[in-house]
């Protein structure tokens, strides 16, 4: 019964309705508010632990380091322990001492890659050294680069730390060649001292500076010193910043020191590396083009440019090649620029590649023939080097001593002197200059017999040039009859201008040359250019170095005035009319120049102006016959459609009213086909250039201006045109002066031109070198 009155009063308890509480309504909101943001601080503050902790986690599981950074932010105990590697970042003053405690010297750093808006270096290659055994000096060299990036995560974030940190890339080993390599320009491969396997140091890494081709290139050399020269040689790096790869391209040496170069030659996109390896006079360079390597998109090779076999499959062609591969630059590089000018530029680019190899040659030895040389055979071998074969002859007579030397230098010939004059007469045999010089080696080396009964066997083989070839023979054996070359006429080009009194005692006379007779009409002359026996001298005259005993007598033989003093004057009157007269030199004089005092035979006009100075033997004129414009092109293969064209512009410059439009081709030859025109080789290469010489008269008639008087005084004006149509020189723009003669001057050299400008004369000539004349 208890049990079941306890049953019912708890139903009846459950039975009840609940009680009703009370509470304020805006205090209920503020409670629900404040436990939502609670609940998201909570939810965002546990993602982002679980979202860094995996991100740490999977760095350290890559990297163990790559998280070091927060090490700063957390107290010792829990620091992140650093894996010591040398994969691991590290920034430069680790990587240095890290390589010290290895023992190993770490160099320079060079970058290669910096970022354009931070300016920190995104990627650097280390030089290490090693110290050599039993060295005295410069005893530190690089056996290994390793290449170093700026350390990021593999998320590609730059790791956050206080200093930049680099990573190791790669590593590459570095060894020198071998000695018989850096030597080889120097010596004679059958010689038995050719070098040894012994392997030379490398010391030095430089990065290239200016343009160079895609990538960046570097190079690491070493030097060695080899009688007075230093001999570099070394390697060319080529590394890619996309594959993050450093290559060695090249080995290269230089028997004069010299750093390979990248200089434009072939003008293809790309420029090329030069490497010098000239020994001696003889020029040895080789030009290497950037090639895409065959495996790789970004890596690139380095090709050299050869002359085998003939680019272009023609007889002349292939004769000018032959002629650049035994060493006659010049020669070839004429021939082959005629080949071009007749295919009008339309060649293949290894054709003009070859080209430009031969011109870049050609160039060097042209300077090295117009250079100064104190020892004669130098001079002869830089002569025959470029093919100068007269001057080389002019050289070898010049005296007995230059016969002597040169003598030595044929007898002591290993083939580079015979190479040359085989393949010259091979190309063309009947050149009697080359006979000449190949007579004298064989007669050096096996005897004048020889040499005679060889040339009988030739072709030029007349009476006469048997005798020319007998008397060249017989000075190397000290026969010196046939001439006297210390005697020898005047041969000096001036101006002269009228003097009143001169003070005798500041000139250099020779007693019995002077007569003080009133009577006398004195003029000096400003020598602008004399020939010495050897070659024509220039201001500043340097070669005149006066002794202290008789300096008179010296500069009279030196000038060739102890054998003829007398000067031409052609002097220019008031009138227009030419006079010529004769003049006896008195006296010399070196102050400002090179004067000479002369007294005249004849009376001078006071008024006429400063006259061209000349003694009878100095030149030739060249006056061929000139033809009309028209027949001249009638007759060439010239592309007459530009070449009319640029003679009216050049007119144009000068004539205003010539107006600025170009007439049409057949008024353009109504025209100008009458302008007279002389064909005359200027510039040596066999071709002849197109001279225009243009009178008064026929400008006022193109200009339809009057003829007036003053019009008439004014001087003929000269333009000169290639071959080819291109402008080479003009007086109606460019030029200052005009051209007075064209004359030969009697040398190996191209004609030379006179010019006068306000009463003075001046000569040049056209420069291979600088393509201008000067």
């Amino acid at each position: 019964m208890r049990n079941k009155r306890r049953k019912q009063r708890l139903q009846a308890i459950e039975s009840l309705p609940p009680p009703i509480i009370h509470r304020p309504i805006s205090a209920k909101k503020k409670h629900s508010w404040g436990n939502s943001l609670l609940a998201i601080a909570l939810i965002l503050t546990s993602v982002s632990l679980i979202v860094g902790g995996a991100w740490l986690g999977l760095q350290l599981f890559i990297n163990p380091n790559a998280a070091v950074g927060i090490n700063k932010f957390l107290p010792k105990w829990a620091q992140i322990p650093v894996v010591e590697s040398e994969d691991a970042p590290q920034t430069l003053t680790q990587i240095q001492t890290h390589l010290r405690q290895q023992g190993q010297i770490p160099g320079e750093p060079i970058t290669l890659e910096t970022d354009s808006k931070t300016l920190i270096a995104k990627s650097l290659v280390i030089p290490i050294l090693k110290q050599r055994a039993n060295c005295q000096s410069d005893c530190q060299e690089i056996f290994e680069l390793r290449l170093y990036q700026l350390a990021v995560n593999n998320l590609q974030i730059p790791l956050q730390l206080e200093e930049n940190t680099y990573q190791l890339i790669s590593q590459l080993p570095i060894i020198g060649p071998e000695e018989s390599f850096a030597i080889a320009p120097m010596v004679d491969p059958d010689t038995p001292n050719y070098g040894s396997t012994q392997v030379l140091p490398l010391t030095q890494l430089q990065r290239f500076i200016g343009a160079t081709p895609p990538g960046i290139w570097l190079y690491v050399f070493g030097e060695r010193q080899q009688a007075t020269n230093a001999n570099a040689y070394g390697h060319i790096l080529h590394y890619s910043p996309t594959s993050n790869d450093l290559d060695l391209t090249l080995t290269w040496t230089s028997p004069t020191g010299q750093i390979p170069k990248w200089q434009q030659i072939t003008g293809s996109k790309l420029p090329e590396l030069i490497v010098d390896r000239t020994s001696d006079l003889e020029p040895q360079l080789q030009v290497y083009q950037v090639k895409p390597a065959q495996d790789a998109e970004d890596q690139y090779q380095l090709e050299p440019i050869s002359l085998e076999p003939p680019a272009i499959k023609t007889r002349a062609y292939s004769d000018a090649i032959f002629l650049a591969r035994n060493g006659l630059w010049t020669p070839a590089w004429q021939w082959l620029k005629s080949i071009k000018q007749q295919r009008k530029g339309k060649i293949s680019p290894a054709a003009q590649a070859q080209i430009d190899l031969v011109g870049l040659y050609a160039k060097y030895t042209q300077k090295q023939a117009e250079s100064a040389w104190a020892s004669p055979s130098q001079e002869v071998l830089a002569n025959l080097i470029d093919g100068r074969w007269q001057k080389g002859l002019q050289v070898f007579q010049a005296s007995p001593e230059n016969t002597q030397e040169v003598a030595t230098l044929l007898v002591n010939d290993s083939g580079r002197l015979r190479n040359r004059i085989d393949a010259a007469l091979k190309v063309n045999p009947n050149r009697l200059e080359v006979q000449a010089w190949a007579a004298l080696l064989l007669g050096a080396q096996e005897g004048h017999q020889n040499a005679i009964a060889n040339f009988k066997q030739q072709p030029q083989a007349t009476p006469k040039n048997i005798a020319y070839i007998d008397k060249l023979l017989k000075r190397l054996n000290g026969d010196y009859s046939d001439s006297n070359p210390m005697s020898r006429t005047s041969r000096i080009i001036g101006y002269a201008e009228a003097i009143a009194n001169p003070n005798l005692a500041d000139w250099l006379q020779i007693p019995q040359a002077t007569d003080n007779s009133t009577t006398q009409q004195w003029q000096q002359i400003k020598v602008i250019a004399y020939h010495d026996g050897k070659r024509w001298q220039r201001q500043p005259f340097s070669d005149l170095k006066l002794p202290e005993k008789e300096p008179a007598k010296f500069v009279w033989k030196k000038l060739g005035l102890d054998i003829d003093a007398k000067i031409e004057l052609a002097i220019k009157l008031p009138d227009g009319q030419q006079q010529t007269t004769s003049a006896t030199v008195k006296a010399v004089q070196l102050q400002n120049g090179l004067r000479l005092l002369t007294a005249t035979d004849g009376a001078i006009d006071p008024k006429a102006a400063p006259t061209l100075a000349l003694s009878a033997e100095a030149v030739k004129w060249i006056e061929p016959a000139p033809i009309t414009l028209k027949e001249f092109i009638q007759q060439e293969t010239l592309d007459a459609t530009q070449f009319l064209p640029n003679i009216w512009r050049e007119l144009q410059k000068s004539h205003p009213s010539l107006g600025k439009e170009v007439p049409d081709f057949e008024q353009l030859q109504q025209q100008l086909g009458q302008f007279p025109v002389q064909l005359i080789d200027l510039t040596g290469d066999g071709e002849s250039e197109v001279v225009l010489t243009i009178s008064p008269p026929v400008i006022n008639n193109l200009t339809k201006q009057d003829k007036r008087a003053g019009e008439q005084k004014k001087p003929n004006r000269t333009m000169i045109f290639a071959g080819s149509g291109d402008l080479m020189y003009s007086e109606f723009s460019s030029a200052t002066g005009t051209v007075s003669a064209i004359a030969d001057l009697q040398d190996t050299a191209p004609p030379a031109l006179l010019i006068e400008e306000a009463g003075k004369y001046s000569i040049i000539r056209w420069s291979t070198l600088s393509q201008r004349f000067e």
